[in-house]
């Protein structure tokens, strides 16, 4: 009987001795070298990994800068979005309305009033023309209505200043500029300064706008009040009116009512 113990460990070793001969040994300095590329490499990868890992913080600290950016208030933000105007250095904002036909004009807060800081330039059917009937005059100086044509023209809420509306205009501004001196020049102070003397410290940007009487056209600033009365048996109108000259005042005066006087209009109302 075979002893099979001794065939099986004969058929292993010539096993192992056939197959020693398919492997070779690596030296030490190959072995290193491929160490050290293998751990180059993955360096390599690690750092490259590093970098989209900070390019992807950059873009996300960019984009989380961006509402930041945005949410801070723009130059444009603070300025006034119907113009300016300069008083005692400071700026002021206008205001608007708008007239029956939706025409837009600037206001201005004067003390506790609100004026228009433009003439009225809304067409009526009657009762109205452009300043010395020049239709470009209108554009620039707004209309000249009849005493009855002026108390019809304002928007509501609004109206057409009295006496009392007008006298309270001109204290406001003596008060500040001459401690209430009656002699005060208020005409100076409401003036557009691209009239004669003017300094509009107010806004109010008065023009030579014109009045006529009987046909007759005279180059001043003349404004209806709603007030009427009588003189010397004779019923008059009441304007508020700066001269054409250098005389910076701002006074009351009156017409005849039958003098078919045109004047221009400026709509107030309480602030």
């Amino acid at each position: 009987m075979y002893n099979y113990n001794s065939i099986i460990f004969a058929c292993l070793l010539a096993i192992l001795l056939s197959c020693s001969g398919n492997f070779e040994e690596i030296p030490y300095e190959s072995r290193a070298k491929a160490s050290s590329v293998a751990s180059s490499s993955s360096s390599e990868v690690s750092s490259s990994s590093t970098e989209e890992s900070s390019s992807s913080s950059f873009i996300a600290s960019s984009s989380s800068e961006k509402p930041s950016s945005s949410s801070e208030p723009s130059s444009s933000s603070s300025s006034c979005p119907n113009g300016s105007y300069k008083s005692e250095g400071t700026e002021k904002c206008y205001g608007s309305m708008a007239d029956k036909a939706e025409n837009k004009y600037k206001t201005v807060v004067i003390g506790t009033q609100t004026w228009m800081a433009e003439n009225m330039n809304y067409e009526t059917d009657s009762g109205n023309k452009c300043p010395n009937d020049n239709l470009s005059h209108c554009t620039e100086y707004g209309r000249l209505y009849t005493w009855e044509i002026a108390g019809s023209v304002c928007p509501s809420g609004w109206h057409l200043p009295n006496n009392g509306d007008w006298d309270e205009l001109r204290q406001y501004i003596s008060e500040l500029k001459c401690s209430g001196a009656t002699d005060c020049n208020v005409g100076k102070f409401l003036r557009d300064k691209s009239w004669d003397s003017g300094t509009d410290d107010f806004g109010f940007s008065a023009l030579p706008s014109g009045n006529e009487n009987n046909g007759n056209f005279s180059k001043l600033g003349a404004w209806w009040s709603s007030s009427d009365g009588i003189n010397d048996n004779r019923r008059i109108n009441y304007i508020w009116k700066i001269p054409a000259s250098n005389i910076d005042i701002l006074q009351q005066s009156n017409v005849l009512k039958e003098s078919n006087s045109m004047n221009s209009v400026r709509c107030v109302k309480r602030s």
